[in-house]
């Protein structure tokens, strides 16, 4: 039987009433403990249930508190013979589909008469209850028409409660609810009083400092303290273009990695931008949402959020930026409490970001002008070019925080910008760089004289790409001025993508500033400098020099000789001058006049040519030419040196060599054929001693054939002519064949033979003859130095490119010195050591003409292991083969 009882002590028995009025005061003065000594609920209502069973004379029982949602916040249950014990889960089943989810929703008493029989009962698994009829009885604990909470008693057997004892149970119920309500009200006050201190100690830590990037790292830590959050991410408005600038980010590491990557910052800012205008108050953004705007889910989805918290930064009815709050790894909603704090926090921030700004503004304006004035100090206390360029540099750097700064100077002659000076990455890359002026930016200032800011490149068509793909850096903001004085334009300078927010008009007024004096100071530099130049190129042009001396403009005609040369070209300097250099010359010199325009500044370009003095006698000479600067005119410098006797012995020797190859040439054909002849002749059961004669004297003659073939090689390729038995070949099998031309010689000095190459290597392109003759050379040179029981050891790589392979011999001799290394490589040309080989000085030169040839190089270091070390490069397609020789 269900019956439901009102809240009211109507006991018809006065000496019972007076037990259970006994009793009530019993609990109220337990409960006042609550309060009045600051214990917890759950210390005070577990004796409140316990004097309830003993009053009740109850069997077990049960008290539950819900929490501000409905859900058990607190639970206790006893028996008689169990200790008390706490069982939420089994709570939330019973507030779901039990007595007291009936009875906290009806907010009324109820008394369950058997609990076999009623549905609303919800035993625990196991409990004497499901088998045996009880009585139960159950009370909500109400507060201003809330259930806050249900106390249950059981007794054994149907119909076990009167109305007096579910009287006493409501009495005990309302006291108990009361209580929970005072102890609520209290924590609550001390928790808004805890969140009133920490959002004042938040304030005051916000307006403890003057500095931009401090206020905001402070606003990010106190926002995410405050509102418990992972993650916070603050976007600063920049004062000049109005838009959002990435400043900070507060998020564990793991995190932080995610969210920097790629364009992450710079998406999440353009989907705040697009919200800007609807982020006037807290805005909380919840992924189970269904009316998200695209903005929104973006917001969501860059920051990997379930609940993202934006809230605006805002003075005197202006946006100065806007906080993101949220939590990456936790899944909970910002409650209203929490959003009305960061919105108050929000307030004082903005204004402490606000005169941050203007205290960093006032800042800047004091450190501008007195860099200003030591820049102007130290650009007008030096004359040296360089020194001026490199203080603007420094000056430039103090202030603009960018990632690269540059400055670029008119080239007059070719009507380009050359970058002089950088700083920053992409610095080694850009300077050298030479662009017209009427190209790019830079180009677009020195043509026009005035300074420009370039926010964005990619939306700008003066932007060229030519600096990016020299240095490999992207250029995204850039700002340019001229340096300029008396309206002549001197140069550029620029600084390419701000450290930080974007550059503003501020920026381009200081670079402007810096500009005009650095070219003032330039302008005194490059005068003074002309007038040095001019000064030093007369004392060197009429100093007496032992060698004949012209000097040329750009288009080759004669502006100036020396008396030296005179007296070798045989003209007066009056006929000289004004004559083109090309008349002075033979009509088919030995190699052309270089290109004037190819001579570099001070660099000297030297050839060997052929000129004709007045009288028409042809004199071989070798040239020497630099490009030099008179004033403002670039000249080109030409010193002679007659080779006549050079020349003549050379020709001497080509004529022996090329007498003795040819006398010797067809002997020797007849002396190897016959020796073949004879060991063929030579019965098996010969004399060993004569069959090793007859192999001595065989190899001997090979050997001076290939001498011979040398000689011819070397005339043929110094005369130019190209490869012309070329094709693909593998070269183990011609390690292979010039070990077998090397083996004797060496099991003689005992020494070994060591190979190292990979399994897999491509075939070089080449004349197959000419290399194996270099390998012979080779290694035959480095068994001769190698000591006896010496190691000789071949490595062959591809090179990192994979068009070339790189071969290495290196021997344990004594090694080469680094000032014969290129000595060696010349025609009878030898390292002459006491008791050392002797030889005619023609195999390395061979070397050297034959890899050359093939379009590969030769050159000698240390061995690894002590000794010399000679490397060369072979091509692995017709590409890297030379047609021509060099």
């Amino acid at each position: 039987m269900n019956e439901s009882f009102p809240s009211a002590l109507t006991s018809p028995f006065p000496q019972e009433e007076a037990d259970h009025l006994q009793s009530l005061y019993e609990v109220n003065d337990t409960l006042k403990q609550v309060v009045a000594d600051g214990l917890e609920i759950d210390e005070v209502l577990p004796r409140v249930l316990g004097l309830a069973m003993n009053e009740l004379n109850a069997g077990g029982g049960s008290i539950v508190v819900l929490d501000e949602q409905g859900k058990p916040q607190h639970a206790w249950i006893m028996t008689e013979d169990e200790p008390l014990e706490e069982d939420l889960p089994f709570f939330e089943r019973a507030l779901s589909g039990g007595l007291i989810g009936w009875v906290t929703e009806e907010q009324r008493t109820l008394r369950v008469a058997d609990t076999r029989n009623d549905s609303r009962w919800l035993p625990r698994p196991g409990h004497i209850t499901s088998e045996e009829s009880w009585t139960a009885v159950c009370s909500p604990l109400l507060v201003r028409s809330r259930a806050v909470g249900a106390i249950t008693m059981t007794r054994p057997g149907q119909d076990q409660f009167t109305d007096d004892e579910i009287a006493f149970l409501d009495a005990l119920a309302n006291q108990a609810a009361a209580t929970i309500e005072s102890a609520r009200l209290y924590e609550e006050s001390q928790r808004r009083a805890g969140e009133l201190g920490q959002l004042v100690a938040a304030a005051t830590a916000i307006t403890a400092t003057l500095h931009v990037d401090e206020v905001l790292e402070t606003v990010a830590n106190q926002m995410c303290e405050l509102a418990q959050a992972q993650g916070c991410m603050i976007y600063d408005v920049d004062r000049e273009s109005s838009r959002l600038t990435h400043r900070i980010l507060i998020v564990p590491q793991a995190a932080r990695e995610n969210l920097m990557v790629e364009d992450v910052p710079h998406r999440l800012r353009r989907a705040l931008e697009e919200l800007g205008t609807q982020i006037l108050e807290p805005r909380q953004i919840a992924a189970n949402s269904s009316d998200l705007s695209r903005a929104e889910r973006a917001v969501l989805e860059l920051t990997g959020a379930r609940y993202v918290l934006l809230v605006p930064l805002r003075v005197r009815g202006q946006s100065v930026g806007v906080v993101t709050l949220f939590n990456l790894t936790v899944e909970r909603r910002f409650e209203e409490e929490v959003i009305n704090l960061t919105h108050t926090l929000a307030s004082h921030a903005a204004m402490a970001l606000e005169n941050a700004h203007l205290y960093e503004a006032s800042q800047r304006q004091v450190k501008v002008g007195a860099l200003l004035n030591e820049a102007s100090r130290v650009l007008n206390s030096t004359l040296d070019t360089t020194e001026i360029l490199q203080s603007l540099l420094g000056q430039m750097n103090e202030l603009l925080h960018a990632e690269a700064i540059s400055i670029a100077l008119v080239d007059e002659q070719r009507n380009e910008l050359v970058y002089e000076v950088a700083a920053g990455i992409g610095s080694k890359e850009i300077v050298g760089l030479r662009l017209p002026s009427n190209r790019g930016i830079s180009g677009w200032v020195m043509e026009h004289g005035v300074p420009a800011l370039v926010p964005d490149t990619a939306v700008d068509e003066r932007f060229n790409l030519q600096g990016d793909r020299r240095t490999g850096h992207s250029t995204r903001a850039m700002i340019c001025a001229p340096l300029q004085v008396k309206g002549e334009v001197l140069g550029t300078v620029q600084a390419i993508n701000p450290l930080k927010g974007t550059f503003t008009a501020a920026d381009l007024q200081l670079l402007d500033n810096l500009g005009n004096l650095a070219g003032s100071a330039l302008h005194n530099a490059q005068q003074f400098a002309r007038t040095q130049a001019a000064e030093a190129r007369y004392m060197r042009l009429f100093e007496d020099s032992v060698s004949p001396i012209l000097l040329t403009n750009s288009e080759g005609y004669i502006v100036e000789a020396n008396r030296r040369a005179e007296v070798f070209f045989a003209y007066a300097k009056d006929e000289l001058r004004g004559t083109p250099l090309q008349q002075i010359h033979a009509a088919e010199p030995p190699e052309p006049l270089p290109d004037f325009e190819a001579i570099e500044h001070d660099a000297v370009t030297s050839f060997n040519s052929l000129i004709q003095q007045q009288e028409g006698r042809t004199v071989p000479v070798e040239v020497y030419a630099k490009r030099t600067s008179s004033g403002e005119t670039e000249l080109l410098q030409w010193i002679y040196r007659d080779i006549t006797h050079q020349v003549e012995l050379e020709e001497m020797r080509e004529d022996l060599t090329a007498m003795l190859v040819h006398d010797l040439q067809s002997p020797l054909a007849n002396v190897i054929s016959g020796l073949e002849m004879l060991r063929y002749e030579l019965p098996p059961d010969s004399d060993p001693l004569l069959r090793s004669i007859m192999e001595i004297v065989a190899r001997s003659s090979q050997r001076l054939r290939t001498l011979i073939r040398s000689l011819l090689d070397i005339t043929r390729l110094e005369a130019g002519h190209p490869i012309a038995d070329a094709g693909y070949h593998d070269v183990r099998a011609l390690i292979a064949d010039a070990r077998e031309v090397v083996e004797p010689s060496m099991a003689r000095r005992e020494a070994e033979l060591l190979v190292e190459m990979p399994d897999e290597l491509p075939p070089f392109y080449g004349d197959d003859d000419m290399i194996r003759r270099v390998f012979v050379n080779l290694l035959d040179n480095a068994s001769k130095y190698t000591p006896e029981g010496g190691e000789v050891t071949v490595r062959i790589r591809q090179t990192e490119n994979g068009e070339m392979l790189q071969v290495s011999v290196s021997d344990q001799g004594v090694g080469i010195p680094p000032q014969y290394r290129e000595q060696v490589f010349k025609k009878f040309r030898r390292v002459q050591k006491e008791g050392g080989p002797k030889g005619m000085g023609l195999g390395l030169a061979f070397c050297r003409l034959a890899v050359e040839a093939h379009g590969g190089d030769i050159w000698i270091d240390d061995a690894p292991d002590g000794g010399a070390r000679f490397n060369l490069t072979l091509p692995t397609t017709p590409a890297g083969l030379h047609t021509e020789h060099r």
